[in-house]
């Protein structure tokens, strides 16, 4: 039994508009401690510098994916038949639908030995022909983004519907909670990712 699975969430998008007149303020004490210039004579400067900071700051779901990766591993994708029927239950979104194909993703160096280079060729072409046939049958939403406030809800359901006892479901579920509360928070939508 398990739920862990590769996730993907969209690339971080900085914004000027969740910037606060605080955060405006502090920036600007931290950096211009003496007062001079203005804050009314700089202030699109600070904008753009607080931003530009925010940038380079550490991806917190980032941090959580290396965290879910260590704990339930990269490319493990298995969904526990149980929670499934338990999410069509309870009404929500069951996890395997927020399933998608990562499109032409490529394979890490050394995850496949290979004898040959004709037979590594041939497989990547299996691969992309099963891709595409998956695109086909499924339609373009195949490789769609989901959105964050779904799966919260799906997690959050099954979280609460679950027993004490199954601690590995409990730990997965919640550590992708937290992910998808920040992506729901950043406006980042993700996709569990299918590999043929």
């Amino acid at each position: 039994m398990g739920v862990d699975f590769a996730i993907e969430f969209e690339p971080r998008q900085p914004s000027l508009t969740a910037v606060t007149e605080e955060e405006i303020v502090q920036h600007y004490r931290a950096s211009v401690p003496s007062g001079d210039p203005p804050l009314s004579a700089i202030r699109e400067h600070v904008v753009r510098a607080l931003a530009v900071s925010r940038e380079t700051m550490a991806d917190p779901i980032a941090a959580l994916h290396d965290r879910f990766v260590d704990e339930f591993g990269r490319y493990r994708i298995w969904f526990d038949a149980d929670l499934e029927t338990l999410a069509k239950e309870l009404g929500v979104t069951p996890l395997q639908r927020f399933q998608r194909d990562p499109g032409a993703a490529p394979v890490a160096a050394g995850e496949y030995v290979f004898d040959s280079q004709e037979e590594e060729q041939a497989w990547l072409a299996a691969r992309a022909e099963e891709r595409q046939r998956h695109t086909l049958e499924r339609g373009p939403g195949w490789n769609a983004w989901c959105e964050p406030s779904d799966g919260l809800r799906s997690v959050r359901a099954l979280h609460a519907a679950i027993a004490p006892s199954a601690q590995n479901q409990r730990a997965c579920l919640a550590l992708l909670e937290q992910m998808l509360v920040i992506a729901e928070r950043q406006q980042r939508r993700f996709r569990v990712l299918a590999f043929w």
